[in-house]
């Protein structure tokens, strides 16, 4: 009987650290953050940032960044946030927090290859990987401060992920090909 208890114990105890464990930022975001770093001012729930007084190359005023962000990698298990997706959250409060106006900081994210099912809506992930969908939030956010988001709509096909389960804040693109040339010709620059 002690014995049982003990190992019901101990599995609550590890279940109880799982939770935690995933409820928080993993990877560099994670590193980050120990290391002094900080949320915001933009996206308040991604994209970790250092203060930075006074850098050697200064912004120019009325600079106006455009960066396109291309994801194709699916870093983490299916329960943790992608955090390749958390540079353009990054990018935008590194930015904002340095002066530059929200305006001027465009960001694009253009999502194909493994990291496609993470545009799944929250219903079509649950129902393939069994939890919530971690980057929806995100997503949601990033739309919100003006990002766009496409997805490669050869890679949803490749991936079986039908145009009625992707999110909401996500568009389809014909390609991620064909979204990466008409952004490099708005004038959309790599920054990774």
């Amino acid at each position: 009987m002690e014995r049982r208890f003990v190992t019901l114990t101990l599995c609550a105890v590890l279940l109880g650290a799982a939770a935690e464990t995933t409820a928080q930022p993993r990877g560099l975001a994670a590193r980050m953050l120990s290391l002094g770093a900080h949320l915001g001012p933009v996206i308040e729930s991604s994209g970790p940032v250092f203060a930075v007084p006074d850098p050697d190359l200064a912004i120019p005023e009325g600079h106006v960044f455009k960066a396109v962000f291309e994801i194709t990698d699916r870093q983490g298990e299916s329960e943790t946030l992608n955090q390749s997706i958390d540079s353009a959250a990054r990018f935008l409060n590194m930015h904002v927090e340095a002066g530059v106006p929200l305006e001027n900081v465009q960001v694009a994210v253009v999502i194909h290859g493994a990291s496609t099912t993470d545009v799944l809506n929250n219903a079509a992930y649950r129902e393939r990987f069994g939890v919530d969908n971690p980057n929806l939030p995100l997503f949601d956010a990033l739309k919100q401060a003006g990002a766009r988001l496409y997805v490669c709509a050869q890679a949803a096909n490749v991936f079986q992920v039908p145009r009625d389960q992707i999110a909401e804040s996500v568009d389809v693109a014909l390609s991620a090909m064909t979204a990466m040339v008409m952004l490099q010709a708005e004038g959309y620059q790599r920054p990774n």
